[in-house]
């Protein structure tokens, strides 16, 4: 995944036209693992300024076709997992 899941999560928040400075713990980053291909250390703390300039209204479920409802599962499900991991690290570690 390329977005951290602190982004991820403020952006479903955000309003159109709205600015923010993020202040990211590694568990809400990119945690252990960092991004070499970024230059992003392990457990690195992020800061990012993130400006929704605009999106697009999702389709409501019955609007979907099926090829539509399958990608959007696919999604659905690697979105789960990652905040699954996140979750069961952040438990693992609290041991």
């Amino acid at each position: 995944m390329g977005v951290p899941l602190g982004v991820d999560r403020a952006m479903e928040k955000m309003q159109k036209g709205e600015c923010c400075m993020l202040y990211l713990k590694p568990k809400y980053g990119f945690g252990k693992d960092g991004r070499a291909q970024h230059k992003i250390g392990p457990n690195s703390d992020l800061m990012y300024e993130v400006t929704l300039n605009d999106f697009e209204k999702a389709k409501e479920s019955w609007e979907l076709d099926l090829k539509e409802k399958l990608d959007l599962s696919a999604r659905a499900k690697q979105k789960g997992t990652q905040y699954f991991k996140v979750y069961y690290i952040k438990t693992i570690e609290g041991r």
